[in-house]
């Protein structure tokens, strides 16, 4: 994690940022963090964490190549997170 956080690319938008970098194993990795100045209350969290994880699966068979990436929230906005998911994987030109 902490390699792809000195040495990936990064995009973002107003909701989340994208961090990535290309690896050599035949499957993508993915981490989701969601800071508490986010949200002070872990439930929510984890409730953002889902989201996310939920938002990327369903783009996963969409994928060229593998990665190692990380979606950093920046935003409790629940409503945008799909969109800001799929945004940002079309931005980094990986769908």
């Amino acid at each position: 994690m902490r390699n792809v956080l000195r040495r990936g690319k990064r995009i973002a938008n107003a909701n989340m940022q994208f961090v990535f970098l290309l690896n050599q194993d035949k499957t993508p990795r993915f981490a989701f963090v969601v800071s508490t100045q986010v949200d002070k209350r872990a439930t929510k969290r984890n409730r953002i964490k889902r989201l996310m994880r939920e938002a990327a699966r369903h783009l996963l068979p969409q994928i060229r190549g593998s990665i190692d990436a990380i979606l950093i929230a920046r935003s409790k906005d629940e409503v945008g997170i799909t969109r800001s998911v799929d945004e940002l994987f079309h931005k980094a030109e990986l769908l």
